[in-house]
């Protein structure tokens, strides 16, 4: 919605695309989550830790660089999106381990 309000260029088509990002990526962290790691509450288990690192980390960080290739500022250079992919699992990784740690039910 903000980015119709400042006018942001191109169609509405364009616009729903940008703007479904967040969602989509939260949306599959929850699913991966809730898929990959039932089995068990807590992450003592490496394998499930693992599963946890991977399904709620890596891939919704992988469906962000994909929406970040296509529609942004990067213009198709994978070096950027690497960079921007890697930046965004180290932020992620390093904030949601200690949380988990220390907030765990």
């Amino acid at each position: 919605m903000l980015l119709f309000l400042w006018s942001a260029p191109g169609p509405w088509e364009r616009i729903f695309i940008l703007a479904s990002r967040d969602p989509v990526i939260v949306f599959a962290s929850v699913f991966f989550s809730r898929n990959l790691v039932r089995e068990s509450n807590d992450l003592s288990n490496t394998q499930v830790f693992m599963k946890f690192v991977f399904g709620v980390i890596v891939l919704p960080d992988l469906i962000n660089s994909l929406y970040t290739y296509h529609n942004t500022f990067v213009g198709g250079d994978l070096e950027k999106v690497a960079l921007l992919w890697l930046s965004d699992f180290i932020t992620i990784f390093s904030i949601a381990v200690p949380i988990l740690h220390y907030f765990k039910p």
